[in-house]
């Protein structure tokens, strides 16, 4: 899964701005329909005023506007949270996607694909816009998409684990890894092929999945570490 996962990466540097055009856009869009909203509903630390430690990791409870964070040093930042790691640490992640979350900060390519479907499609748009917030750097070029049309967002390219036909019609040579958000029946992480899929069986869940892949991506391991 290593080698496959990068092997997957656009090594074409002229391609690659064409990516770098599309963050600028599509951006800017996610985080407007989806973060506001997210935020002002989703993310909250309980009310605490008292830091936490979880997970070897120390907490500071952050206020912002009317969300309230976790924030935390890892993967050499400072960076927010919305869930502690033990609330999410029961989401099950199989072998192969274990072994990638961490490789997923070194990709130069990416894309992040979202089901906006379903009950809980504006968990997963406010969710990736989390992960676009950790990845977002100048030495990076993400595409955010949709894994299916809606008649809310329609600039946005139809990519999915299934479906690569927008890769193929920009002649990009080789397939960009991709972490895909949605729901389904199960919460949990799961490798397939070259995607990565997060997946919650509610909205909470989608929340759950999406936090405990960005632990993961910023090194923490859950297997080796005790809560508290």
């Amino acid at each position: 899964m290593r080698k496959s996962f990068l092997q997957n990466e656009a090594r074409d540097e002229r391609k690659k701005q064409r990516l770098v055009i599309i963050l600028g856009i599509v951006l800017v869009l996610i985080m407007i329909l989806s973060s506001v909203g997210f935020i002002l509903d989703y993310a909250n630390n309980g009310g605490s005023s008292q830091s936490i430690t979880d997970y070897g990791l120390r907490f500071n409870p952050i206020q912002s506007n009317s969300a309230s964070y976790w924030q935390t040093s890892i993967g050499n930042a400072q960076r927010q949270f919305v869930r502690l790691p033990s609330i999410v640490a029961y989401v099950p992640v199989d072998a192969q996607a274990e072994e990638a979350l961490p490789l997923i900060p070194n990709l130069q390519a990416l894309i992040i694909a979202v089901d906006p479907s379903g009950d809980f499609g504006q968990y997963s748009l406010g969710s990736a816009s989390l992960l676009l917030s950790d990845l977002y750097s100048a030495k990076k070029q993400i595409v955010t998409a949709l894994t299916q049309p809606t008649a809310n967002i329609t600039t946005l390219p139809i990519i999915s684990c299934a479906n690569q036909t927008y890769l193929e019609s920009s002649n990009l040579s080789g397939r960009v890894p991709i972490i895909q958000i949605q729901e389904g029946n199960e919460t949990k992480i799961f490798s397939q092929g070259n995607c990565l899929i997060a997946q919650g069986s509610d909205g909470e869940g989608i929340i759950a999945a999406v936090e405990r892949l960005r632990y993961g991506m910023w090194g923490l391991n859950f297997n080796s570490t005790t809560s508290n």
